[in-house]
């Protein structure tokens, strides 16, 4: 703390001495300037005292007692209450105040908000929703995210010496359990973000949110191939639903599979899926790390809406029965530039390797697949890395279709 003793006078006009007593023993022997410098350790009320004398000895004295805390702020989310719960779309509204150290209170400006979504599949991971500055309160909308999850609101107070304190309050979100089975069971689907899996199974999903559901065709189950009928809620092979706010069932019909009936790929399900650089990518490159960031399938300038877009080194496994031909256009995808990559696609089928393009590159003519899969039960697609090294291996198997039946 800075002191300032020269508002002293003398009446004569003399020139003034200054004698401190700064650890309130009091002796007037801790320092002699005129303005001092004392630093306090411990909190609670030091007294500071001044002795000035003139030219003729005479004295005068002043003292002030100077409040030292070191106690923080204190702040309370006043709304919501604890054990609020929520479904996606709700408007979250909430309100706050702070005091300081001694209990007065602090100013709206003294306080930040911010919220939190923490996305829980095994270990938790943040995802930031908004923060708000210098206000009591807002409101937000819940939002729309995978379970497990819930949201953390945070309330940090900043008193005049700049000290901080926060509390936190935890939102869990209303959930509901869906149940999806097929028609026959046994058959395989996909729902939100999370890999397919045989019926009957059941997801659990907040209240309201989006769930994206496809039902693979065709596919087979005991060596009887069936594509997609229809679904009992009346939606398309791939559509999205809505979670309602009671438990509900969602049943995929199939029917037995027509001669010669062809399927992209990318609609049916895998057995078996590896992949160099982040999740195998369904009608998309294969972008980066995250599920979904890959950009329309692009194989020399040819814009693709359906394919498999992976990184080397990848393996994508699939059952069949009484399939006759599988058909891809194959190459390094154009997010990758012409210079870069070095790759090697192979169609396995049995265990035995029925084709292998050789290394491509970005600047590689795209290669056109057709592969004879009569008799055979296990279909193995591979992207291998090429002498070039494994960077920037982005490979498309474009409008990937298998013939069945």
């Amino acid at each position: 703390m800075n002191l300032d003793g020269t508002g002293s006078t003398d009446p004569e006009g003399s020139a003034l001495t200054y004698a401190w007593d700064l650890d309130d023993d009091g002796q007037y022997d801790d320092s002699t300037a005129s303005k001092p410098t004392v630093t306090f350790t411990t909190a609670g009320t030091h007294t500071v005292r001044l002795r000035v004398t003139d030219a003729a000895l005479a004295t005068g004295t002043a003292s002030r007692p100077i409040l030292v805390d070191d106690a923080l702020p204190t702040p309370v989310i006043d709304t919501p209450a604890t054990g609020l719960t929520w479904k996606v779309g709700d408007t979250i509204s909430f309100t706050g105040h702070a005091t300081d150290g001694q209990g007065a209170a602090l100013p709206a400006s003294a306080l930040t908000w911010s919220l939190v979504l923490q996305h829980c599949p095994s270990n938790c991971h943040p995802h930031g929703i908004g923060s708000w500055s210098g206000v009591a309160g807002a409101s937000v909308a819940a939002p729309d995210h995978d379970f497990p999850s819930y949201l953390e609101l945070t309330l940090t107070a900043t008193d005049a010496s700049n000290r901080q304190a926060s509390t936190t309050l935890r939102l869990d979100p209303r959930t509901v359990d869906l149940t999806f089975q097929s028609n026959p069971t046994g058959l395989s689907l996909i729902v939100g973000t999370q890999s397919e899996a045989a019926t009957p199974f059941t997801r659990t999903v907040i209240v309201g949110s989006n769930q994206g559901v496809t039902a693979g065709s065709p596919q087979t189950l005991s060596g009887t191939t069936y594509v997609f009928g229809s679904w009992s809620d009346g939606g398309a092979a791939t559509h999205t639903i809505v979670a309602p706010a009671t438990s509900t069932t969602y049943t995929a019909n199939y029917v037995l599979a027509p001669p010669g009936t062809t399927s992209y790929l990318s609609d049916l399900a895998y057995t078996v899926t590896s992949n160099g650089w982040g999740p195998a990518e369904k009608d998309k490159s294969n972008g980066e790390a995250a599920a979904g960031d890959g950009k329309p399938i692009t194989l020399n300038g040819t814009v693709y809406a359906k394919g498999l877009g992976v990184h080397a080194v990848s393996d994508i496994r699939y059952t069949m029965s009484n399939c006759t031909s599988f058909t891809a256009s194959v190459g390094v995808d154009d997010e990758v530039v012409s210079t870069r990559g070095s790759i090697v696609f192979q169609v396995w089928l049995d265990g035995v390797v029925a084709y292998d393009s050789g290394t491509m590159t970005g600047a590689t003519a795209t290669r056109a697949v057709s592969v004879n899969t009569s008799g055979k039960t296990a279909l193995r697609l591979v992207v291998a890395v090429g002498p070039g090294g494994i960077d920037y291996g982005h490979g498309d198997w474009a409008d990937a279709k298998l013939t069945c039946g």
